[in-house]
Parts: structure tokens; C-alpha cells; sequence
């Protein structure tokens, strides 16, 4: 078992949502991967305030040596604001999703115990 650390948590914060709201509403989930598996949260809806910070602690479990890209998170950000349809008066309040995809990998090289990368 391999334990993600702080530099490898998944660290959501204020900066994914418009910076005119006071909260972001989202959905984290973790993507299966044949190569390996990890152990923690694979899915759950969340808000956060203006300014906080979620770590979602997770632990990588792999059967060989290799290198392995960790990026397997998908958010998805829930951006509510009021309809301003014309043919909606009411003013009632519309959710659009917007997926989020993360730019960069998360590579690890992993040696198996005769010290090889496969």
C-alpha cells in the first residue's frame, strides 16, 4: 500500500468556481483503472465556502512495478444561478454541470520487490 501524500491529496479550493460566488457545489468521483486500485472515497457531492480547502485522503494499491498516471478524478462543478429567460419570469434557479478535467498527470514510478519497473 502506497499512501498518497499532501503534495498528491486531491486539493480542491475557490479557485475552480467563478470568483464572484461565495461557494462552490460539486461532484468528486474517482475513476476506475485496471493497473490498480485505490482505497478511500470513490464518489460524494460537496460545497465549499469561499476560501476553504478539501483533502481527500487516498491510498494506491498496485501488483507490479510500472510507471502509472494517479489522474483519475472527475469533477463535476453545479453552477446554480437565477433563469434569465424570457420566457421565465419567475426567475426560478437553473443548474448547469460543468466537468472539470485536471491538466496535468499524476505519474509514479513504482519498483516491485526485486527493485524493477516493469
Amino acid at each position: 500500500l502506497l499512501p498518497m501524500n499532501s503534495n498528491n491529496s486531491s486539493k480542491l479550493s475557490k479557485a475552480i468556481s467563478s470568483p464572484s460566488s461565495e461557494e462552490v457545489e460539486f461532484e468528486f468521483v474517482m475513476l476506475d483503472q485496471p493497473e490498480f486500485q485505490l482505497l478511500g472515497a470513490d464518489s460524494f457531492q460537496w460545497k465549499l465556502d469561499c476560501g476553504d480547502e478539501l483533502v481527500v485522503p487516498l491510498k494506491a494499491v498496485f501488483s507490479s512495478g510500472g510507471i502509472y498516471n494517479l489522474q483519475s478524478v472527475r469533477l463535476t462543478i453545479f453552477d446554480t444561478h437565477k433563469s434569465k429567460s424570457r420566457n421565465d419570469s419567475s426567475g426560478a434557479k437553473v443548474t448547469k454541470k460543468v466537468p472539470y478535467l485536471f491538466p496535468l498527470q499524476w505519474l509514479i514510478k513504482v519498483h516491485d520487490s526485486n527493485g524493477s519497473v516493469l
